[in-house]
């Protein structure tokens, strides 16, 4: 094997017992070990993404002053102004934000960045816009977390600020009230919500504010194998200290309060007499409520299955139930998750976010309703994909599609479109039209700069291009494709009308956007997250900037990327039914990309070189029902057509065309045999 790939060593004997555990197939158990999921809930929550997984969002700091702020806004009838960032991150949390208030006839001013003020951020000139609105309150999604100035001239005007945002934050914060994950003191269990996500969570909260339950301690009450279990839930957050175990009823006097909601799994007439006194519920009426009289009593088997192998399996099936029910119910509730779920997916995979922990379920579910949903808005994109929506299909197609105009000064087209404010038909023509141009666009400017004909250097640790006269939206994607390129860091500055510079930096590993934030006082705007970042800088700070980043040192770990190869396999044992087992890790995103295979001594038997300047390849073997594929590779598919044989890694996907249907292999590395 080459030094840089790596196939980490697992326990033959753990993973037998896991795969028998969790009833899964050991190749599956193999992998997700390998990517450090190596107990059994971890496991069974990963191939099951359940809403009972989330955290509540009263764990996040400040979340509770946000609703108080937001619920006495909304009680004293102010006016409400919502700032969000253009991206389709900041575009879906405008969307979840505005249906929510809309739906409580709430009177609102929303803005977000366009040709007229297109710099990232809450600018001084877009305060003026709000100020000039005369609203009350001003909520900012998917950003504000570095708008300190910004912030203080609305409070000097007397407007609260509640800033909603998932981007690094500064030493100096905002006089606001922010929910942001990643404030070094919030104790929230996950800092990777994309800011979709985090605009979610504040309108849960702002929901479930509105509840009976709201502020009160809750009891789920069961009796399992002639002895009683009561775990305490306040507001979502499980008070896991307080779980009590007893063998008579009578005791459960002691435990619980008179003003406790109890609800309560397998008790008879007779027990049911005793909770006199305390607002009660069966645990069955909640999942009935949740999800219907045709579905509740499936869920219970559903659950029950999923635990049976575990320690104390039936309560933490009756647990996690209990939990994914109350997050769907009251029915309207459970009708306003459903509508923005697929919004979140979409965000969520923009923003190129890990697809883990909540972002996971987040997507899976978001996915699963994008599937099903009717608006015209997904009944048009669904329309354009011409294929069952998947993680790839909205990161390859959606979201390329929906950035597109915001790239070229037109983000109105895609808020329209998001928002359903005009004729979506019309918009996604519009749309289309723009999204074929910018693949040109980007495709001769990326050309241009791998001739060189920009000012820019690539042999340091970083790549950096600047670009006078180009649209400053596509700043990224050339960041993007230049990282693809030299596997490494890259970072594209592009000249502004009003004779700013503006740059987008991307990396291929984590940390970049901490090797830059040390120099952040030279920018006029600076942001981002581990892997990008975006800054406005003046002309004549320019040529210090080019010093800094030529003089920026990358550590082993960013120059030195190991190939993690999941599983080996024998080319020979992959036919349909082996790719579909994986299926149940979908959805694949960032860090949780596709598996990856190692297969050794493959032959080769054909090859075929394509594309419009034929820079495609792809190479056959005596396994007829795969092919392996390399795009912008033909010259090494050449290569390894000409030897014959090489051990290769690659993933792989189903792939259809016409009807028909057959396995790529996409590669990655290979080595001559």
């Amino acid at each position: 094997m080459k030094e840089n790939w790596l196939i980490k060593p697992v326990d033959s004997e753990r993973i037998s017992q896991l795969s028998q555990q969790c009833l899964l197939d050991p190749a599956i158990v193999t992998l997700l070990y390998r990517r450090g999921y190596t107990e059994e809930p971890e496991i069974l929550h990963f191939i099951n993404p359940s809403y009972a997984s989330l955290h509540s969002p009263f764990l996040m700091l400040n979340m509770y002053d946000a609703v108080e702020l937001l619920r006495a806004a909304v009680a004293g009838n102010k006016k409400i102004g919502i700032f969000s960032d253009s991206d389709l991150d900041g575009l879906t949390s405008l969307y979840i934000v505005k249906y929510l208030l809309d739906k409580m006839g709430i009177d609102i001013f929303y803005y977000y960045p366009n040709k007229d003020h297109s710099d990232y951020g809450l600018t001084n000139d877009v305060v003026q816009i709000f100020i000039d609105q005369k609203i009350d309150l001003l909520i900012t999604l998917d950003c504000g977390i570095r708008d300190v100035e910004p912030v203080a001239t609305l409070r000097t005007n007397n407007i609260d600020v509640l800033v909603c945002d998932h981007h690094e934050p500064d030493a100096q914060l905002p006089d606001a009230v922010i929910v942001n994950p990643k404030q070094h003191e919030c104790p929230y269990p996950f800092n990777e919500l994309a800011g979709v996500g985090v605009a979610f969570k504040l309108c849960q909260a702002f929901l479930l504010s509105y509840l009976p339950v709201f502020g009160k301690r809750s009891a789920l009450l069961m009796n399992l194998d002639d002895k009683y279990i009561i775990r305490f839930f306040v507001d979502g957050i499980e008070l896991a200290d307080e779980r009590v175990c007893f063998y008579y009823i009578q005791e459960m006097k002691r435990y619980t309060a008179e003003d406790d909601i109890v609800f309560h799994y397998n008790l008879n007439e007779q027990e049911r007499g005793e909770l006199d006194g305390r607002i009660c519920h069966r645990l069955e009426d909640v999942v009935i409520q949740a999800y219907g009289t045709n579905k509740w009593q499936q869920k219970f088997r559903d659950h029950f299955t999923l635990h049976r192998n575990s320690k104390d399996g039936a309560e933490n099936a009756l647990v996690n139930l209990f939990k994914e029910s109350l997050f769907l119910i009251p029915a309207k509730v459970g009708d306003f998750i459903n509508n923005v779920m697929p919004y979140i997916a979409l965000g969520s995979i923009a923003d190129v976010v890990p697809l883990q922990n909540e972002n996971r379920v987040l997507t899976a579910k978001g996915i699963e309703q994008f599937n099903i949903c009717e608006s015209s808005t997904f009944k048009q994109l669904k329309q354009y994909c011409n294929s069952i929506i998947t993680s790839k299909v909205i990161g390859w197609q959606v979201a390329p599609l929906l950035n597109s105009p915001g790239r070229f000064g037109k983000t109105g087209l895609t808020a329209g479109f998001i928002l359903g404010t005009d004729n979506n038909q019309t918009l996604l023509t519009e749309i289309t039209s723009l999204n074929e141009y910018r693949k040109e666009y980007v495709k001769t400017i990326y050309s241009d700069i791998l001739k060189n004909s920009h000012r820019a250097f690539y042999d340091d640790a970083v790549v950096y291009v600047v670009c006078e006269s180009i649209e400053e939206g596509v700043s990224g994607l050339l960041a993007s494709r230049l990282v693809d390129h030299y596997q490494k860091p890259a970072i594209v500055v592009v000249k502004t009308a009003e004779g700013f510079y503006k740059g987008s930096g991307r990396s291929p590993v984590s940390g970049f956007y901490s090797l830059l934030e040390p120099y952040c006082e030279i920018f006029e705007r600076f942001g981002g997250h581990d892997q990008a970042l975006g800054f406005t800088i003046q002309k004549e700070k320019l040529d210090k900037f080019e010093s800094i980043v030529r003089g920026l040192k990358l550590n082993e770990d960013q120059k030195n990327r190991a190939l993690l190869i999941d599983l080996e396999i024998d080319i020979s044992d992959v036919d349909f039914d082996y790719i579909k087992r994986f299926n149940c890790l979908e959805p694949f995103g960032s860090d949780h990309q596709l598996p990856v295979y190692l297969s050794r001594e493959v032959y080769f038997t054909g090859i075929k070189i394509f594309g419009r300047g034929r820079e495609h390849g792809k190479l056959l073997t005596d396994n007829k029902n795969v092919e392996i594929l390399s795009w912008n590779g033909a010259q090494s598919i050449q290569q390894l057509y000409d030897a014959g044989s090489a051990d290769i890694v690659y993933n792989m996907e189903l792939n259809s065309y016409l009807g028909a249907q057959s396995i790529r292999m996409m590669l990655l590395d290979s080595k001559f045999v």
